[in-house]
């Protein structure tokens, strides 16, 4: 009878609310301030930089420019090419070099004539993921045939991880397509995908993993994919 009066209970009444911590609570990562998260996919995005630059000698490069790209545009001076266009999306952006030409303009569309660059740079904090085709769209407007376009996005790993997809929404936030939306939009603008890497957490990101209790939760985390770096050639048939 006990046992009976006992299930009848489970079967009526409300179930007993638990707690559980958040999964943001939870992750050292996760609970990092936005300023800092993107600090540390600067340093990353600054350090492979390099290692996809290709022969840019006689090259006309396009370089889509904020505050936190001045690393970005001292390795482009570096390499030597033909021009670099400094195209400022920031007003508070200031830069003069004899080999750069500063142009000032919006993200999305781009104030500049078709088929002007042979490369073209986007960061990743200047290619918005809820606007990825428009921006690709206009990408393939400026690139010459033949040209190249590099661009990095936040991991779809990471993305998961700080928590920003929402289920019953996913434009919210920092909502990134999966890595097979992003090679569909390439290809619906006339790109080919040349190359792709993920630039993940390792030593030189150790830093990065301190917390406020000073301890370090790089192991943690070490490898986790932090960037998707992709190099992809225009060409239309």
């Amino acid at each position: 009878m006990t046992a009976v009066v006992s299930n009848l209970k489970r079967f009526f009444l409300k179930p007993e609310e638990r707690e559980f911590a958040s999964f943001r609570q939870k992750h050292f990562l996760n609970a990092l301030p936005r300023k800092d998260v993107l600090d540390l996919l600067h340093f990353v995005e600054l350090k492979n930089f390099s290692t996809f630059l290709p022969d840019l000698a006689n090259k006309k490069i396009l370089l889509l420019s904020h505050a936190p790209s001045r690393g970005l545009l001292d390795k482009l001076i570096e390499a030597h090419p033909d021009l670099i266009v400094n195209y400022q999306v920031d007003p508070h952006l200031s830069r003069k070099h004899p080999q750069v030409f500063t142009v000032m303009g919006q993200a999305c569309p781009l104030s500049l004539k078709k088929e002007c660059a042979d490369v073209l740079y986007s960061p990743f904090l200047l290619l918005n993921p809820k606007n990825i085709r428009a921006s690709l769209k206009e990408y393939a407007r400026v690139i010459k045939q033949g040209g190249r376009l590099q661009f990095s996005v936040m991991h779809p790993t990471l993305d998961f991880i700080l928590n920003r997809k929402s289920l019953d929404n996913q434009d919210t936030g920092l909502y990134a397509p999966t890595l097979q939306s992003y090679l569909e939009i390439l290809r619906e603008n006339h790109f080919y995908l040349e190359d792709l890497t993920e630039n993940t957490a390792d030593q030189t990101t150790r830093p990065f993993f301190l917390g406020p209790d000073d301890m370090n939760y790089y192991d943690e985390y070490e490898g986790l994919p932090l960037l998707l770096t992709m190099k992809a050639v225009k060409f239309v048939k």
